[in-house]
């Protein structure tokens, strides 16, 4: 027995080791972890495209330095996403003054941050239109190459407020209605350089790339001389930024990021799962099993009578099982008509019959005939007969 169950254990370690080996193996082709607009990303909301094209321009793209003290004298170009760290008055300060010395600052969906609308005061609009628009409009020809109306990936019904920069162009623009202009796009000039404002909607993400959006980075790129230095970085992303390959370090900081976000993590979940999934097929439970209420046998008439009949016959009681089948059968009735149970039959009919609600005459002649038969002396076929009878009486008068 001893073998048996060491062999038992036996497989079901073997079974859990195939599950976490399989689950790594399906956990490590499963995309890995990126926020929105990581350069590394492959999502629609990544910029991995972006980094990939400029590469393709002949670009020498690279991430930027995590803490800078001071914008990187050889770049020439700087795309800044949002991300997990928020502006400070300094590095709002820093880079305005590196774009005034002549070179290029391209903001995303940064213009909630309070610095940089202190700084170059362009800040997101907020008031916001009661109806989405995907299509940006060129007022002005800033992109000869462009359509007129270049459709986002992002509905939106908000964009830029550049009323606080009046040298500020807006280059795309939402149409509302009551001809309400929002910028989605906006380039400013800032001493001998150029800032280029935009909108979330106008993010030139791994998905807006593949469409009419695209026209927007020739005309990005205009200022930058070729073969220049591109600096491209969400402010400042989980990664270190050291270079493309960087680690991923901070999602696993914590239990869920090392679950969610790694494959050995993914790989335990998985494994998890199917443990649990495979102990249910075998019918484990929590604590011992309970029968279904559908599933409990009750002792028959027969089974009863028969066992008390051996039982009394030896005791010399002949006759305790037909009591005992009469007082059920007086009891339940008096329970239920609030008679007295230890009345004879006679008077027991008839106090059934002056009750409120009686029983019809077919069930009080058939409760007289079995209180009659058990008050006989029966034998004991008679007796599994009457206990029967009892059952069923009080089955359809409770």
């Amino acid at each position: 027995m001893t073998g048996r169950i060491h062999r038992k254990n036996l497989l079901y370690l073997l079974l859990l080791i195939l599950l976490i080996v399989g689950g790594v193996l399906l956990a490590r082709r499963m995309p890995a972890f990126h926020p929105p607009y990581h350069p590394q990303s492959k999502a629609a909301n990544g910029t991995l495209v972006l980094w990939r094209w400029l590469e393709r321009m002949g670009y020498q793209v690279r991430r930027l330095p995590e803490t800078p003290a001071a914008a990187p004298p050889e770049a020439d170009m700087i795309l800044l996403f949002p991300g997990q760290k928020p502006f400070s008055a300094g590095d709002a300060e820093m880079l305005y003054n590196w774009t005034a010395a002549g070179h290029t600052l391209v903001l995303v969906g940064m213009h909630a941050e309070t610095a940089i609308r202190q700084q170059f005061g362009v800040t997101k609009s907020t008031d916001a239109e009661t109806f989405l628009n995907a299509y940006l409009f060129q007022d002005i020809p800033l992109l000869p190459q462009a359509p007129s109306a270049l459709k986002s990936p992002l509905l939106q019904n908000s964009g830029l407020d550049i009323s606080d920069a009046p040298d500020a162009l807006p280059a795309l623009n939402h149409h509302f209605r009551n001809e309400i202009t929002r910028p989605a796009v906006a380039v400013q000039a800032v001493g001998e350089g150029v800032v280029w404002h935009l909108a979330p909607q106008a993010a030139p993400t791994n998905e807006a790339l593949q469409g009419e959006m695209g026209f927007l980075i020739p005309a990005l790129l205009r200022t930058v001389p070729e073969g220049g230095v591109i600096l491209m970085d969400i402010y400042h992303p989980l990664t270190p930024a050291s270079d493309e390959n960087a680690q991923r370090s901070a999602p696993q900081a914590t239990l869920p990021g090392y679950l969610f976000h790694t494959a050995w993590g993914r790989a335990a979940l998985l494994a998890g799962v199917l443990l649990l999934a495979f102990l249910w097929l075998q019918g484990w439970r929590l604590g011992p099993p309970l029968p279904a209420s559908h599933e409990i046998r009750r002792r028959e008439a027969a089974e009863y009578v028969e066992a008390m009949a051996r039982l009394k016959r030896r005791a010399r009681q002949r006759n305790a099982v037909a009591r005992h089948q009469s007082l059920r059968l007086r009891s339940g009735l008096a329970g239920i008509w609030h008679i007295d149970a230890g009345l004879p039959a006679d008077d027991f009919i008839d106090a059934l019959q002056r009750s409120d609600d009686p029983p019809s005459p077919e069930q009080l002649q058939r409760i007289h005939a079995v209180l009659t038969g058990l008050a006989s002396a029966p034998s004991e076929a008679e007796l599994v007969h009457l206990a029967a009878a009892v059952d069923e009486l009080l089955e359809q008068l409770s």
